[in-house]
């Protein structure tokens, strides 16, 4: 239970995306793919709200586990209520799952160490990511499409 406020007070809000994060991504996108696949942003809460979600899944694998399961049923679920409005929902879910889902990663190699089973990678690879990448409009949500892409490239290996 404790968990699940922790999750709903503090990580939830500061993963997701901000209109700041909007503003960047219109004014220079290449700047902002950079920045978010490079860490650059080490000190923003963001990061550090990812940090703590790694030590979370390390320490309480099953618990951590349940939450984010049932928080990507949730997000999901109000992604496709409304796609074009609630797109930032699914960045918030593939963030969480980045996160929650690598021990160990490199920039040379991308994720070495991951806590979830391959097939479990795998699904999300084939239902959240891909149908978002092979989609006709390229132009469309191109905020999405890059965490899209965020999620490949950190998963490479």
């Amino acid at each position: 239970m404790n968990l699940m406020k922790i999750f709903d007070i503090l990580i939830l809000p500061n993963i997701s995306i901000t209109p700041d994060d909007k503003d960047e991504f219109e004014d220079d996108p290449d700047a902002y793919i950079r920045n978010d696949l490079e860490e650059s942003d080490t000190e923003t809460r963001r990061r550090h709200c990812m940090k703590f979600v790694q030590q979370l899944s390390k320490k309480f694998s099953n618990e951590v586990s349940e939450l984010i399961g049932s928080h990507v049923n949730n997000l999901l679920a109000e992604y496709n209520q409304n796609r074009d409005q609630n797109w930032p929902k699914k960045v918030t879910l593939l963030n969480l799952l980045i996160t929650a889902s690598i021990q160990h990663y490199n920039f040379k190699n991308g994720a070495t160490d991951i806590l979830i089973d391959e097939q479990t990678l795998f699904n999300y690879i084939q239902t959240l990511v891909l149908p978002e990448l092979q989609e006709q409009q390229i132009d469309n949500l191109p905020i999405l499409k890059a965490t899209c892409l965020k999620f490949v490239y950190m998963f490479r290996n």
